[in-house]
């Protein structure tokens, strides 16, 4: 156990070390920015990118309209996405109107815990589990859903979901985690609620059921900018231009300051 914890410790001290020595270093949320920091990292070493999302060509109109309101889990099923909390939550709310599509795959490590999900779902006929999807389908998915719920238990980094969920027009329902409040803004285009907490996101989604009109007031994607693929590339190509000027002028100062070249003529 000590031989393992010492490891540990000289590999974090290595990657520390390794990162340290990049001349910029980019992380894609500030809460991502914030967690370096508090691990004693220097702030002013990190600079904030946000990724880059692939813009949507289905229009946020073209959703046909429908008396039942769709919520949807979609990624990666596993305990710290927190799919249980949701299903207890809205399995809690009195209503006929509404169902619960959870997309996504599991890993082997994790097919007991999506046993234990269709289990626990399976008195509610509301609650839907349509499996693995292809990412190329993400239209006519985003199309058939009304709202966005990520209830991570986990801090999420950046989600790529959430702001590709904005993008086709839906609101997103996330816990108040991670990186998610920097996406999603509080009764502008969505909701927030506290990790873990079924009762807060059943609170959420009954009001939701039983004042659908909510939705149509939201507007998405909301205040805060979705950063395009292609602005994303740009900014990226931008930081590697600066950096490469930044290097070649620090070769010409050493070159300069050095006696042995001073007077060499090309």
């Amino acid at each position: 156990m000590k031989a393992s914890a010492e490891i540990f410790e000289n590999r974090y001290a290595l990657f520390k070390e390794s990162l340290l020595q990049s001349t910029r270093i980019l992380v894609p949320s500030k809460y991502l920015r914030a967690q370096f920091v508090a691990n004693g990292y220097p702030a002013r070493r990190f600079e904030v990118i946000p990724l880059g999302i692939e813009l949507p060509s289905l229009s946020a109109s073209s959703n046909p309209p429908s008396n039942t309101i769709t919520f949807a889990a979609i990624g990666s099923i596993m305990p710290a996405k927190g799919i249980d909390i949701l299903i207890k939550a809205f399995m809690q709310v009195d209503a006929e109107d509404i169902r619960l599509d959870i997309l996504g795959q599991t890993t082997t490590a994790y097919h007991s815990y999506l046993r234990k999900l269709k289990q626990l779902a399976q008195p509610d006929a509301r609650i839907h589990f349509k499996g693995p999807f292809d990412p190329q389908h993400r239209e006519r998915i985003f199309e058939n859903i009304d709202v966005l719920v990520i209830p991570s238990r986990m801090p999420e980094t950046f989600s790529l979901v959430a702001r590709e969920a904005l993008l086709y027009g839906k609101p997103v329902v996330g816990s108040r985690n991670g990186a998610l409040p920097e996406i999603i803004v509080e009764g502008i285009n969505g909701f927030l609620f506290h990790p873990g907490q079924a009762d807060q996101l059943e609170a959420i989604i009954n009001r939701i059921a039983h004042n659908p009109s909510i939705l149509s007031e939201l507007a998405c994607p909301g205040p805060v900018p979705i950063t395009t693929l292609a602005e994303h590339a740009a900014t990226i190509e931008s930081i590697y231009r600066q950096v490469q000027a930044e290097q070649d002028s620090a070769k010409m100062r050493i070159d300069r300051s050095d006696p042995t070249k001073r007077d060499i003529q090309l």
